[in-house]
């Protein structure tokens, strides 16, 4: 039921996922997991993508921030794949179009 969320920046006609980046620097504490990533594109500047799990159900939430990027960066997200059901878990990871 979970899905797949992901990040990315967009600057004029080119994109790319933030999973493409280079990570700086994970911090985990608890329930808490912060990012810091950078890539060229930023011109020496940073994104950091801080998660925190609910502690009462499933769920988290997530907060991308950035530092000294260029202005004409802009974030984009992606989710997909999330199903009213809960799942057999098959081990091979594969969606079915019914789940989309």
């Amino acid at each position: 039921m979970a899905g797949n969320l992901k990040f990315g920046i967009i600057q004029g006609q080119s994109s790319k996922w933030l999973r493409d980046f280079k990570v700086k620097n994970v911090k985990q504490s608890g329930r808490q997991l912060i990012y810091r990533l950078s890539d060229p594109v930023l011109k020496g500047g940073e994104v950091t993508v801080n998660a925190v799990a609910l502690s009462s159900s499933d769920g988290l939430i997530i907060e991308v921030s950035a530092e000294k990027i260029p202005a004409d960066i802009f974030l984009f997200w992606s989710y997909g794949g999330a199903y009213g059901e809960a799942l057999e878990k098959t081990g091979n990871g594969s969606l079915r179009p019914v789940y989309c």
